[in-house]
C-alpha cells in the first residue's frame, strides 16, 4: 500500500509539476519460502502416489485471501495461480496495489535441501540469476543510450539491488525498511545492515530477554558499528546488497556442504552469521541501526530458549574465532576493520571463556557475605555441587534430563541471587560506597538508567532488569556450559512440528524392531526374535548425538550397506534431471495424470524450469548419507564436543583456584589487599580484595567501552533521524485505487511497455519510445528514469578505486558457476529507497481503525 500510495502521489505531482521522478518507487514482491511442505498422499488410508501439501500451507492458502479481502474492503484477488516446480510447488497471487506479487515456493524436502541455509541459497540465486536476468533487453537498450559498456551497468545495478531477508514470524513498518536503504546510499561498501529486534510474547522468559535484546543492543551492536562493522546481521530481519552478495567467496562459499564437525557447527547451526563473516572478509561493512525496529516472536518457554541458545552460542564463538585466527587477512581486506576492533573482540572472547568461572566467583562471595560463619572451604563446595550435577548429567543423560536439572539448579540460584542483591545494599549502606563492589553495582546500574534514558522508546525494559539479574548464574554460567556440552547436537531443537516428530518416532520405533513382545502391564516387558533395522537417512534430518543407534553385529552390518547400495543406486537413477526436463519441454511428458494436489498445477515455463533443474543439481540436491559416514561425523562432533568442554573447563577451574588461593591467603596474612583512601562503617579502612578486582576487571572495561560506544552511536542516530523526517506544511490524504483496472486499459498499457523488438519489460520500468526521447505520463522523462534504475541520477562519486570496482563487477558470478547458470547472468534489478509512511495517512485508509 505504500508504494501504491507513492506512485498515486508521483502521478498527481506530474500533472502539477511535469517530469517529476520519485526514485524512492520500487516493485514490491515477496518470496515466502516453506521448508518440508508435503506430507505423503494416503487414498483409503493406505500410501498412494504422489504428495499432499500439510496443513499450514492450506492454512496460508485461507488467510491469505481472507486478510486481502478485509484488508482492501471487500475486494477480493483473483484466485491463486498454482505450478508445479523441480522443487515442489509455487503458489502467486497477484495483489490490488498496483499488481504487487506474493509468491510462495513450497519445498519437498525429498526433492531439494530443508533447512533455512538452503533457502537462502535458492532465493539468492534465483531473485539476482535468472529474475533479473529479464532486465537484459532493457539494459542493451540503457548500454547504447548512456554510452556505458555491459560490465558497469551491471555494477551500479548490482550495488542499487536490495534482498530484505525476514523470518515468517516478524512485524515491521515501511519506515524501518527506509532507514537501513538510507545506509546502503550513504556508503557502498555497505553489504548488510539490520535493524533493531524487540522479542514479543509472553511470560518470564520473554521479559528476560526483552531486557537482553535491550542490552545487547544498546550497549554491544553499537559498539561494534563504532569501532568497526557489527559482525552479525540476523536474518530475521536484514537487508543484503546484492553486490556483496554475489561477490567472490560469499555466495559461492555460503552454498558449502559441511563435511567437518566444524563446518556443522559454523555452517548451520549460525548461518546468518556465517554470511556476516563472508561479507566482512570480502571487504564489505555491516551496520546497525537503532531506528529501524522489528518485531518478532521469541522462545516462551525454559526448553525452547535453551535449546535456540545452544545453536547460537558455539556458533558465535566459532566465528569470532575464525575472524580472529585470521585477522591479518581481515584487516588488510577490510577497511573498516582496525587493530583496536581486533583487540577489543580479543579481550570479549576471552571474558567470555572466564565467565562461568566469574560468575561462580561471584555466587561464592555472595556466599561468604550472607553467612560469615560458613568457611569459604565449604562454600567453594557447596557451589561445586549444583555445577558438578550438571556436568555429570551432560555426558550421562539426555537433553531433556539436562534441561530439567537446568531449570531447578537456576531456580535455586535465583534465590542465591537475592541473596547477593541484598548483600550488595547491606555493604553499600555500611561501607558508604567504600567499596569496589559497591562502585561497580553502582556504575552498572548507571550504564543502564543512562542507556534506557537515551533510549525513551525502550525505557519500560528497564524494568526487566530485576529478572535479569536474578537470572545471571544460570544465563551466563549454566547456559554456557550447557551450550559447549551439546555441541555435537547439530538439530535445532526450535520451531519444529512436534507432532510430526512424535509420528516419525512412532514410525521409526515400529519399523526399528521386528519380533514379538510379551509383559506384566508396564512394570517387565521381554522381546523375542528380535531384528533392529537401520536405514540411511537423509542429513537434514539427522541427529548425530542419539538417533543412530551403533550396532556391532556383522550380518546386520552387512545387511544395512546392502539396503545403503540399493538407495544409492536409486538416487543415482533419479538424479538425470537433464533428460527428465527435456522430454517434458518437448511434449513428452504432456500426457502424465498429475494426482494429489499436483492435480490444477500449471507448468513452469521453459527457461524457470531449466534453472530449477541446473540449480538443484549444483548445489541443493537432497544428500543421502551412508551409516559409516554418519558415524564418522557423530564421532567428529563429539571429540570436538571433548575438547572444547575440556578446554573451557580447565581455564575456568585454573581461574576459580588462583583467585581462590589469592582469597585465602590474604585471609590470613592481609598481603594482598588494596588500601583505600576511605573508611566504612566501624572505622574500618576500605580495601580492595581478589575478587573484587576479578569481577571488576573482567567486566567493567568491557562495559565501559561499550558505554561510550552507545553515546557515539546514538548521536549519530540522532542525526539519522533528523535527516530522514520530513517537514510537511499540508497533510496529504492519501487513498490507493484498489479498484481493478478495465481490460482495454491494461492491453493499451501492455502494448506500451514493449521494446522496439516486441519484447515485454519489467513493469517497474518505465515504457521506452521508439524514436527518440519524449515526456510519457505527464512529463517523466525516460532518461531520468533509466538513470535512476542504474544509479546515475544520485551523482555521487565512487568510493572504490578503479581495481576495486573492476573486481567486483568481473566476480559477481564465478567461472564455475557459468556452466550451470550460463543462460541466467547476473543482472541485479535496481531497487532504490522507499519514504516512510505517516501513521495518521494509514489509519485514515483502512476502515475500522483510528488514531489511537
Amino acid at each position: 500500500m505504500d508504494q501504491c500510495w507513492r506512485r498515486q502521489d508521483q502521478a498527481n505531482k506530474q500533472m502539477q509539476k511535469g517530469g517529476y521522478y520519485d526514485e524512492d518507487i520500487y516493485d514490491f514482491e515477496v518470496h515466502i519460502f516453506f521448508d518440508d511442505a508435503f506430507k505423503p498422499r494416503k487414498v483409503n488410508g493406505k500410501p498412494g502416489k504422489g504428495r499432499h501439501v500439510n496443513e499450514y500451507v492450506k492454512l496460508l492458502e485461507k488467510c491469505v485471501p481472507n486478510t486481502a479481502k478485509l484488508i482492501y474492503g471487500n475486494y477480493e484477488l483473483d484466485p491463486v495461480k498454482k505450478y508445479e516446480t523441480p522443487y515442489g510447488m509455487k503458489f502467486e497471487w497477484t495483489m490490488l496495489t498496483d499488481g504487487a506479487k506474493l509468491i510462495v515456493h513450497l519445498k519437498d524436502k525429498q526433492k531439494i535441501r530443508n533447512r533455512k541455509r538452503w533457502s537462502q541459497v535458492m532465493y539468492m540465486y534465483y531473485l539476482l540469476t535468472f529474475e533479473l536476468n529479464k532486465l537484459k533487453p532493457h539494459l542493451d537498450l540503457q548500454c547504447q543510450e548512456l554510452s556505458k559498456s555491459v560490465p558497469e551497468m551491471v555494477h551500479n545495478l548490482s550495488e542499487n539491488t536490495f534482498l530484505l531477508a525476514l523470518d515468517g514470524d516478524v512485524d515491521f513498518k515501511p519506515e524501518a525498511v527506509t532507514l537501513l536503504l538510507d545506509l546502503m546510499r550513504k556508503n557502498t561498501e555497505v553489504g548488510a545492515a539490520c535493524g533493531r529486534i524487540h522479542p514479543i510474547g509472553s511470560g518470564p522468559m520473554v521479559w528476560y530477554q526483552k531486557f537482553e535484546y535491550a542490552v545487547s543492543h544498546w550497549l554491544q551492536k553499537a559498539t561494534e558499528h563504532v569501532i568497526g562493522c557489527v559482525l552479525c546481521s540476523p536474518g530475521c530481519f536484514s537487508l543484503f546488497r546484492g553486490s556483496a552478495v554475489l561477490a567472490d567467496n560469499v555466495l559461492k562459499t555460503y552454498t558449502r556442504q559441511a563435511t567437518e564437525a566444524e563446518h556443522h557447527i559454523q555452517y548451520d547451526q549460525g548461518e546468518d552469521r556465517w554470511l556476516c563473516t563472508l561479507m566482512l572478509k570480502e571487504g564489505f561493512r555491516v551496520e546497525y541501526c537503532a531506528a529501524s525496529d522489528a518485531l518478532t516472536f521469541a522462545p516462551e518457554g525454559f526448553f525452547e530458549f535453551y535449546k535456540q541458545r545452544r545453536r547460537w552460542a558455539p556458533s558465535t564463538m566459532a566465528n569470532i574465532l575464525d575472524l580472529l585466527l585470521d585477522w591479518k587477512y581481515v584487516k588488510k581486506n577490510n577497511d573498516s576493520i582496525s587493530m583496536l576492533y581486533i583487540i577489543y573482540h580479543i579481550f570479549l572472547f576471552v571474558s567470555s571463556l572466564l565467565t562461568p568461572g566469574t560468575i561462580f566467583l561471584l555466587i561464592m562471595g555472595a556466599i561468604i557475605t550472607a553467612f560469615p560463619a560458613i568457611q569459604p572451604w565449604l562454600a567453594l563446595v557447596l557451589n561445586m555441587l549444583p555445577v558438578g550435577i550438571l556436568i555429570v548429567s551432560i555426558f550421562l543423560t539426555k537433553e531433556d534430563t539436562q534441561l530439567m536439572l537446568a531449570g531447578i539448579i537456576s531456580t535455586i540460584y535465583s534465590l542465591v541471587m537475592m541473596v547477593v542483591l541484598i548483600g550488595l545494599i547491606k555493604e553499600g549502606v555500611e561501607s558508604q560506597f567504600c567499596s569496589v563492589t559497591t562502585v561497580f553495582f553502582c556504575f552498572v546500574a548507571g550504564v543502564f538508567i543512562v542507556a534506557a534514558l537515551i533510549h525513551p522508546q525502550e525505557f519500560t525494559c528497564l524494568f526487566h532488569g530485576v529478572l535479569y539479574f536474578l537470572a545471571v548464574p544460570s544465563m551466563s554460567m549454566l547456559l554456557i556450559l550447557y551450550s559447549i556440552g551439546n555441541m555435537h547436537n547439530i538439530n535445532w531443537g526450535t520451531r519444529e512440528n512436534k507432532s510430526a516428530d512424535s509420528q516419525e518416532a512412532v514410525a521409526k520405533r515400529k519399523s526399528k524392531f521386528e519380533g514379538h513382545t510379551c509383559s506384566i502391564g508396564e512394570w517387565c516387558r521381554c522381546m523375542l526374535c528380535v531384528r533392529e533395522i537401520v536405514e540411511p537417512m537423509p542429513q537434514d534430518a539427522m541427529d548425530y548425538a542419539s538417533d543412530n543407534p551403533s550396532d556391532d553385529d556383522k550380518p546386520q552390518q552387512e545387511a544395512t550397506d546392502k539396503e545403503a547400495a540399493q538407495k544409492t543406486t536409486t538416487e543415482t537413477e533419479q538424479a538425470d534431471h537433464d533428460n527428465t526436463v527435456v522430454k517434458k519441454l518437448t511434449g513428452d511428458n504432456k500426457g502424465k495424470v498429475k494426482k494429489g494436489d499436483f492435480k490444477n498445477c500449471m507448468d513452469l515455463s521453459e527457461d524457470e524450469n531449466v534453472f530449477w533443474t541446473r540449480l538443484i543439481k549444483k548445489y541443493l540436491k537432497p544428500t543421502v548419507i551412508k551409516p559409516a559416514e554418519q558415524e564418522r561425523v557423530k564421532k567428529e562432533l563429539e571429540e570436538l564436543r571433548n575438547k572444547v568442554f575440556f578446554f573451557v573447563f580447565i581455564i575456568n577451574a585454573l581461574f576459580v583456584t588462583i583467585v581462590y588461593v589469592l582469597t585465602q591467603v590474604n585471609s590470613y596474612q592481609g598481603t594482598l589487599e588494596i588500601p583505600l583512601p576511605c573508611n566504612v562503617a566501624g572505622g574500618k579502612q576500605g580495601k580492595i580484595e581478589p575478587i573484587s578486582i576479578a569481577f571488576t576487571l573482567t567486566f567493567g572495561l568491557l562495559l565501559l567501552i561499550q558505554f561510550f560506544g552507545m553515546i557515539y552511536h546514538r548521536i549519530s542516530t540522532f542525526t539519522h533521524i533528523i535527516a530522514s523526517t520530513r517537514l510537511d506544511t499540508q497533510k496529504q490524504i492519501r487513498r490507493p485505487n484498489l479498484r481493478r483496472k478495465e481490460e482495454e486499459t491494461t492491453t493499451k498499457r501492455e502494448e506500451e511497455s514493449k521494446t522496439p523488438d516486441g519484447n515485454n519489460l519489467p513493469k517497474h520500468l518505465p515504457p521506452i519510445p521508439n524514436k527518440g526521447w519524449k515526456k510519457i505520463k505527464g512529463g517523466i522523462k525516460v532518461s531520468s528514469a533509466l538513470r535512476s534504475i542504474s544509479g546515475e541520477s544520485k551523482n555521487r562519486p565512487e568510493k572504490l578505486n578503479e581495481l576495486k570496482n573492476k573486481m567486483k563487477e568481473e566476480s559477481i558470478i564465478s567461472d564455475e558457476d557459468k556452466d550451470i547458470l550460463s543462460q541466467f547472468p547476473d543482472t541485479p534489478v535496481g531497487i532504490l529507497s522507499i519514504r516512510s509512511l505517516r501513521k495518521n495517512d494509514i489509519q485514515e485508509d483502512i476502515p475500522g481503525t483510528s488514531k489511537d
